[in-house]
């Protein structure tokens, strides 16, 4: 299995409440769902006219699933499917192999099975028929996808579809995304996090710590990193910034990283990572006392790959953890009896012990190496997504703390 090291590369953040740009999560009525506009271009699936050319009844295949992976249907229309098309652009800015993989990694990404579910493109490709129940969205999820302002339809040969790269943007955008992972908009994201991905695992036996220098991104060696192993083998990492040496004594004497005020002089910052059931990973960004937020401050952290430099929660941290968990050059956390360092080595072959299991989990989707290790495709996507339709991230959290 590949061993992917990186250097440390998401920075961690700081986030205050959120509840600017909360939308509500009912479903339109019928008179509002056919009333939509160029303006206001989100739709509805499922509701096209069925005939006997295009509507076919979804079979369940027959074939022997592999271990840990969920194929699709029959790789045809499929009425309440959401439709799914790359065809509207005249450049896709990846080749087709390429445009699938990004859509299958965005789509599992958020998924709440157990399984690798494969994405089947239609006949003539770069168009899918979606089963938003093969990756555990409920109607209350699917609901908050399709009220995304950005989510637009394209007719093609008089069918109308979801543009895919504008689907791939809603499930990713930080707003969307955090309620996608089931983790609250607003308060203790720690907390949230922690009560439902780490499930008070934490021990002296199953934790370990660490701090960082040369991060590519934050404060050098004022950044700790904690990794804990779950009763099942999958691992929570979490990471914090601290401006005060002080803060981190006391994390090492007390195994609880302490609350930081709230206020520049005492910023704690950090990210929280975890496997995912079907060994993908979720990613988490919090700030001042531990609260949401939905990107970086760029004091903090910047994303160069983006005109905007915003590292963003969802589709930002894929970009920085493309390849999974990244490496750092360690240091000792503390001073005197209360240093804390694994061997440098052995952190090392910790991290990329859990990457393989993103990696194979990647490898499930059915894709050669040189496409699972090439561009990363959800950036490439919604970076060109952004760029064509004059789409800007609106920075901010949902309190307006950076502004």
């Amino acid at each position: 299995m590949r061993t992917i090291l990186l250097g440390i590369g998401l920075s961690i953040l700081m986030a205050m409440g959120c509840s600017s740009g909360d939308k509500t999560l009912e479903r339109a009525d019928e008179s509002a769902k056919k009333k939509d506009s160029e303006d206001n271009p989100r739709i509805v699936l499922g509701e096209e006219p069925e005939t006997s050319s295009d509507s076919v009844k979804k079979e369940e295949p027959e074939e022997e699933q592999e271990p840990g992976i969920k194929k699709p249907g029959t790789g045809t229309l499929v009425e309440g499917e959401w439709h799914l098309t790359f065809k509207h652009l005249d450049s896709p800015p990846l080749p087709e192999e390429g445009m699938n993989f990004g859509l299958a990694k965005a789509l599992n990404s958020v998924s709440k099975v157990g399984e690798v579910v494969q994405l089947e493109p239609l006949e003539g490709g770069l168009s899918y028929s979606v089963d938003p129940g093969d990756f555990g969205l409920d109607d209350r999820t699917r609901g908050v996808i399709e009220s995304c302002p950005q989510l637009k339809s394209t007719t093609i040969d008089g069918r109308e579809w979801i543009e895919a790269d504008s689907f791939m943007y809603c499930i990713l955008e930080p707003r969307i995304y955090y309620q996608l992972q089931g983790i609250a908009r607003a308060g203790n994201i720690e907390l949230a996090t922690e009560r439902l991905y780490l499930k008070t695992e934490r021990s002296a036996e199953n934790r370990a710590l660490t701090c960082v220098e040369n991060s590519d991104v934050a404060n050098g060696n004022d950044r700790m990193m904690e990794r804990v192993e779950r009763a099942d083998g999958t691992v929570y990492y979490g990471t914090a910034d601290y401006l005060r040496p002080n803060n981190i004594a006391e994390t090492i004497r007390t195994g609880v990283y302490p609350e930081a005020q709230r206020n520049v002089g005492d910023l704690r910052a950090g990210e929280f990572m975890w496997d995912m059931d079907n060994g993908f990973i979720g990613y988490a960004l919090s700030g001042f006392g531990a609260q949401a937020r939905y990107e970086a401050n760029q004091q903090v952290a910047r994303d160069q790959s983006r005109d905007d430099d915003f590292v963003i929660a969802g589709y930002g941290c894929m970009n920085c953890h493309d390849q999974g968990y990244n490496n750092g050059n360690y240091i000792p956390c503390g001073t005197g009896d209360q240093a804390q360092y694994p061997d440098a080595a052995a952190a090392a072959a910790l991290v990329a012990k859990d990457n393989e299991r993103f990696f194979a989990a990647m490898q499930k989707l059915g894709y050669e190496d040189e496409v699972l290790l090439g561009d990363e495709p959800i950036t490439a996507i919604i970076r060109a997504f952004e760029a064509r339709t004059g789409t800007q991230f609106a920075p901010g959290g949902a309190t307006g703390a950076l502004r």
